[in-house]
């Protein structure tokens, strides 16, 4: 037994303890990789990263890949968010190539596409021309969904659970590209182990949008819950969520993920089948235990 893990191919992965990390790590184990935690608050066995602050290619050396993931939300003001994310995220490519890490996987978002307003999309953006240059593969995914909703769908969930009545900005027709957290995985995992992918983005997302509130009612029928939804102005729904974050105080929704939701991508390149054969399913929560 020691010996086959001792073979095993050693992946060092950022962001392991959130949604989408857990969801990753979970799919590395079970295909026999070795996955190494790099996380602010280390436990044994796993790599101190605290994004922003200098990072050691020694604590690198004898990885086979990285994925990178992590991205600090608690920043919200560009300054921080450049300094903390992009800065830190090129910090971290740096020790990689050091520490000859050989294959890059990053995690960007269906949100980072040129012409994009959002500080998130903005941001991931500048982190895809660093990792660019170290020749990783960089996907795109689109809204997650799954068994265990957690991430922006998980906050959706959680509001709809919660109260009938749902602030929809504006009409609410806002659109999404939605992701199952298994075609997720999936694609992470031939990135990480395909010989020869495109280095442009990959979109993983199914090809048919959904409204924002097509995706709220669909959740509370699933819920068995009625929904009614409160237009609202989204300018007014943006100063109330930006005023809350200056006082510091917790909201299930950011201000800049607003933006995003206002002015999303509205013909992304879907080209996961093309470039690693994951042909993304249609939205169905039909078979979730939400």
């Amino acid at each position: 037994m020691s010996e086959a893990r001792s073979a095993a191919p050693r992946c060092l992965l950022t962001g392991a303890s959130g949604y989408v990390g857990s969801l990753i790590a979970a799919k590395l184990a079970a295909e026999g990789w070795a996955v190494t935690a790099m996380t602010r608050a280390p436990k044994p066995g796993q790599v101190q990263l605290q994004l922003g602050e200098p990072v050691s290619a020694d604590a690198l050396r004898g990885a086979d890949a990285l994925i990178h993931c992590a991205y600090d939300f608690q920043a919200v003001e560009w300054n921080d968010i450049h300094a903390v994310n992009v800065e830190g995220s090129k910090r971290l490519f740096e020790a990689a190539r050091a520490a000859g890490v050989k294959r890059v996987v990053l995690i960007s978002t269906i949100s980072a596409f040129d012409g994009c307003r959002s500080k998130y999309g903005r941001a991931k953006l500048k982190i895809e021309t660093a990792a660019s240059a170290l020749g990783a593969r960089i996907l795109r995914p689109g809204l997650i969904y799954g068994l265990s909703p957690g991430g922006m769908f998980g906050r959706l969930v959680a509001q709809v659970r919660t109260s009938r009545f749902v602030p929809m900005p504006g009409d609410g027709r806002q659109i999404q590209f939605t992701l199952h957290e298994d075609d997720l995985t999936d694609g992470v995992y031939r990135a990480l182990s395909a010989e020869n992918v495109t280095a442009a983005p990959v979109t993983l997302a199914h090809h048919a949008p959904h409204t924002f509130r097509d995706i709220i009612e669909a959740i509370g029928a699933r819920l068995g819950r009625k929904v009614v939804p409160v237009p609202t102005p989204w300018q007014a729904m943006w100063l109330a969520l930006r005023a809350a974050e200056l006082a510091r105080l917790p909201t299930r929704l950011r201000s800049d993920s607003l933006i995003s939701l206002m002015h999303q991508n509205q013909a992304p390149l879907f080209n996961a089948e093309a470039e690693l054969g994951v042909r993304c399913r249609s939205f169905d929560l039909s078979t979730l235990a939400l």
